[in-house]
């Protein structure tokens, strides 16, 4: 399950990547559907209760998005902290990565966030 989720918009029909339509399901609809999906991206509000919830049980957050020349996701990230408040940390990342250079980055990211340093 994703921790947040782009919009996948068929037609008049939005849905949330994985949340509100499975992956099964939309590759179904985009062999089938004669309309074309288009996508977009999270709100500024999806960001701010994302981070507003992960704040009640960890120290900080680091949020990597990919490149901000090619979608406005860091953006709307961006927007999110300011409203999210200042009860942990928050730290936006633009990867200026996409596809897999961008999923090694957050795959040793996390790795690296599971790493606590003896006191």
């Amino acid at each position: 399950m994703p921790l947040y989720a782009e919009y996948v918009r068929f037609g008049e029909q939005v849905y949330r990547d994985r949340l509100d339509i499975s992956e099964d399901a939309f590759y179904e609809r985009l062999v089938h559907d004669p309309i074309h999906p288009s996508t977009a991206q999270p709100t500024p509000r999806d960001f701010t209760n994302l981070y507003q919830e992960l704040s009640e049980n960890c120290e900080g957050i680091i949020s990597i998005h990919l490149s901000a020349r090619l979608s406005g996701t860091c953006n709307s990230a961006l927007q999110g902290k300011k409203l999210a408040g200042n009860k942990c940390p928050i730290e936006i990342i633009d990867s200026e990565l996409v596809t897999m250079s961008l999923g090694l980055l957050v795959v040793e990211a996390a790795a690296l966030a599971k790493i606590r340093p003896k006191p």
